[in-house]
């Protein structure tokens, strides 16, 4: 079962759907549901609960009542995976979403309707007003006449009231008097004391060139006030009819439309939010979380991630989503944490904030600490929604936080901001990327389902190519929908031909580009994480340890640790576990290029040889605590400080490390096989040799080998070559390809005495042997064991000279041998 098929209706009769199937209940189950659907996501005290359902004849055994009226209600609205009806201390809560229950999605509508009208698009609030009355089928709470909930029946009909006169308003408003005509008669009828909607009716009329009609509406008025009140209409109505009979113009302006919240009538707070986004989608794990939260009373939230993630976007959205559950009103404030300009001060904010709840400039205290109580004294009882946008620091919002338990504060930033979380109880939301299909939906969203279905593979690779990072996406689909001709095969194009990052940007706003969004936050960093940064952006790689990045970087461990964490707070980098940290391809792209502008080339090339040179020694300890053969070509590196893990406290230990490390070690030695330093990539693989035997496929161990050889051909190392042409001999070996294992190690072979590599020599000999004798050639594989034994022998390598030995015995019968003299040696 999933949130779209849970619906509750109490805009008329009490209905529930789940899988859009009615849902039967017993009188005093719909009436503690009603209960609880009066203040959905909050709790209901059990107290509460009897007061509603029984007023001031509620038993003695009203608790136990309610708490048995729970389980029969739970069992009644089951749902496989979720729990509609929680418990929560002193009662219950109903979890539900705006769009299940008819009466949160009428407020939201009716919210949206009045913002729209302010921004004088009458349209789109009349189709606001019409999707919102459309959700009225009669009376609300009509079937539960026994329960004490006639006020707030009285409320949500005041509510659909103001609805109809405000749209009433708006088809004045944009010269539509004819369409609100018969609305307005059939209102007037059912409300005859209602002053508002008759001076609507007056002034639709006179538009409409039916003057005599709209004098009668006044007359009729007259005498229903005179029978029914003794009182006579308004000055504002009276003057409205003086303009008719003078034959004056009728007045566009009339009753001002204001949105409507159910609940207790309040004068108008601020509604400071921007506008959301349209193109919003996707975010439905995490607009659950933020509902939940709010059910949970939670004061503060932090909604946390990386340039361009739709931290903003996300936060505006599901404000505006909820505005009507705060109706004292909804604060805006883009904190400029992360921004060109200076920060705003907690001493900026708080004027903007005592201003907008209604105390004119000259009235706000001047010190701050009277601001502060004066702000906070204010919201205590109030119903608020604060978004502070764009943080920084603990400190720009610390004390804008309101005291009140009614209140809730959205707080987005690149920063982690650990210090509300740790001392002031904030709970933390992280925004990652778009999944795949979120991605794509943004696409389709911004392009169209005809356009994306055209180009499917290009979409996904689009959608790959932008890192699945909100902000990219957008720019990429303004680009292309910019014109109709343009396709997503062009765009893909010219990001593979002028880079990802100089193409992902809106001409002519400078602001909304990845590039400038990523250097605000790099710009954030202190000077020596900055260069960390840079720097591990010169070689690429599959999530970085604390340990390589002090190698690379050239400073201890638990420092580089350090910095790395500081990058992870502004997210450029995330935490992925254990001093291991990660970064997307657009961040490391931003990074190669920083270290490219701002580090001199001899700075990055050191930066690469420690981290070759990190990977070359890691590698030979943890061959040799395997018991594994060590690399047979001569090596003269530098120690790198701190290049460990140097010293392995087991084999268990090491090969962990070398399965988390595989990929980085794979990505170095393409890097060194393509850019340099000379010498490293076949040093590394020869290295592995015995590891890619034992822990890796063959045909990845063949690949490996394979790109450290072209590297060796390229730099004209002919050692590199020959323990490449060797090391591909023995992987064929093992895959069973005899000829062709032959034939490498006869290459390496001759390469080894060419440049006088006894110890390559050696190998290349025994490789020979091997594959000779499974060939069925015993006597010139025995000839070949026998040269690889004594150059051993003479390197006073026993290891390599024992192994001649053991391929000799075991490939030749007993009696073939003579002797076996002190030196070990074959008699042929």
């Amino acid at each position: 079962m999933t949130v779209d098929e849970v619906r509750f209706r109490v805009l008329g009769p009490l209905e529930v759907e789940i899988g859009r199937q009615p849902v039967a209940l017993t009188g005093r189950q719909r009436g503690l549901l009603a209960a609880l659907l009066l203040s959905p996501n909050q709790v209901v005290s059990v107290a509460c609960c009897a007061d509603r359902l029984w007023g001031e004849r509620a038993p003695s055994t009203a608790p136990a009542r309610v708490r048995a009226l729970v389980t029969e209600l739970r069992r009644a609205l089951h749902i496989e995976g979720r729990r509609l009806i929680v418990t929560r201390s002193p009662g219950y809560s109903i979890l539900l979403q705006d769009d299940e229950l008819d009466v949160v999605e009428f407020a939201c509508l009716l919210d949206e309707a009045g913002r729209s009208a302010q921004r004088k698009r009458f349209s789109q609030a009349i189709d606001q007003y019409d999707g919102a009355l459309a959700l009225w089928r009669g009376d609300p709470f009509v079937d539960l006449e026994a329960m004490e909930v006639g006020v707030e029946a009285r409320r949500l009909g005041e509510a659909r009231a103001l609805a109809i006169v405000s749209r009433a308003e708006c088809h004045l408003s944009s010269g539509r008097a004819a369409e609100a005509i018969e609305d307005l008669m059939a209102f007037t009828a059912e409300q005859p004391l209602r002053e508002p909607p008759r001076g609507q009716l007056m002034r639709a009329l006179g538009h409409s060139g039916r003057r005599s009609e709209a004098l009668e509406v006044y007359e009729d008025y007259r005498i229903v006030l005179q029978e029914e009140l003794g009182v006579e209409p308004s000055d504002e109505l009276r003057r409205l009819r003086l303009s008719m009979i003078e034959g004056g113009g009728v007045p566009t302006g009339g009753v001002s439309t204001v949105p409507v919240a159910i609940g207790p009538r309040r004068p108008v707070g601020p509604r400071q939010l921007p506008p959301r986004t349209p193109r919003f989608t996707g975010r439905r794990e995490e607009l659950r979380r933020l509902d939940e939260m709010h059910a949970d009373r939670e004061p503060t939230v932090l909604l946390v991630g990386g340039a361009g993630v739709g931290k903003t976007s996300l936060a505006l959205h599901w404000a505006d989503r909820v505005a009507a559950r705060f109706p004292d009103g909804q604060f805006y404030l883009n904190m400029r944490g992360f921004d060109r300009s200076e920060p705003m001060s907690v001493t900026e904010a708080l004027p903007i904030l005592l201003q907008g709840l209604g105390w004119s400039a000259r009235d706000v205290p001047v010190d701050p600490g009277a601001q502060v109580a004066l702000y906070r004294s204010l919201l205590s009882s109030r119903r608020t929604l604060l978004v502070f946008d764009n943080v920084a620091d603990v400190r720009q919002v610390r004390e804008l936080l309101p005291g009140g338990s009614h209140c809730m504060s959205v707080v987005t930033s690149r920063d982690r901001l650990e210090g509300l979380v740790a001392l002031d109880g904030a709970r933390r939301l992280t925004l990652n990327v778009f999944d795949g299909e979120e991605a794509l939906g943004l696409l389709r969203r911004g392009l169209g389902e005809n356009r994306t279905q055209r180009e499917p593979e290009a979409a996904a690779e689009l959608v790959e190519l932008c890192d699945r990072l909100p902000l990219a996406l957008s720019i990429a689909t303004a680009w292309i929908a910019d014109q109709e001709h343009r396709t997503i095969g062009q765009y893909i194009a010219r990001l593979t031909r002028q880079g990802r990052l100089a193409q992902l940007k809106v001409e002519g706003d400078e602001y909304a580009a990845v590039r400038a969004a990523l250097d605000l936050s790099y710009e954030a960093l202190p000077v020596t994480a900055q260069r960390a940064f840079r720097l591990l952006g010169v070689v690429p790689h599959a999530g970085v340890s604390a340990r390589a990045a002090a190698a690379q970087i050239d400073s201890a461990p638990d420092t580089a640790d350090d910095l790395l964490s500081a990058i992870a707070r502004v997210h450029l980098m995330s935490e992925s576990g254990v001093q291991r940290y990660s970064w997307h391809d657009l961040v490391k792209e931003y990074a190669a290029e920083r270290a490219a502008v701002e580090d001199p080339p001899e700075q990055r090339e050191a930066a690469v040889r420690r981290l070759l040179t990190h990977y070359f020694l890691s590698v030979i300890d943890l061959v040799d605590v395997c018991g594994y053969q060590p690399p047979s070509m001569p090596y003269d590196v530098d120690e790198v400080p701190c290049a460990g893990p140097s010293v392995f406290d087991g084999p268990e230990e090491g090969l962990a490390w070398f399965d988390a490390e595989w990929k980085n070690i794979l990505l170095a030695i393409t890097y060194a096989a393509e850019h340099g330093p000379p010498g490293y990539a076949p040093l590394i693989v020869d290295a592995l040799q015995d590891l890619l035997q034992h822990h890796r496929p063959y045909t990845e161990w063949l690949r490996i080998s394979g790109t450290a050889m072209a590297a060796a051909q390229r730099q004209s190392d002919m050692a590199g070559q020959a323990a490449m042409h060797l090391s591909q001999g023995l992987a064929l070996l093992r895959m069973g390809d005899l000829e062709a294992s032959l034939a490498q190690n006869k290459a390496g072979l001759e390469l080894s005495r060419r440049v006088g590599w006894r110890a390559g020599e050696a190998n290349a000999l025994q490789g020979c042997g091997v594959a000779l004798e499974q060939l069925g050639e015993a006597e010139q594989a025995l000839l070949m064991y026998r040269q690889a034994q004594e150059i051993n022998h003479d390197l006073g390598l026993l290891r390599g000279e024992a192994r001649c030995l053991s391929e000799c015995f075991d490939s030749w019968p007993v009696d073939a041998f003579s002797t076996i003299g002190g030196r070990g040696q074959l008699n042929s």
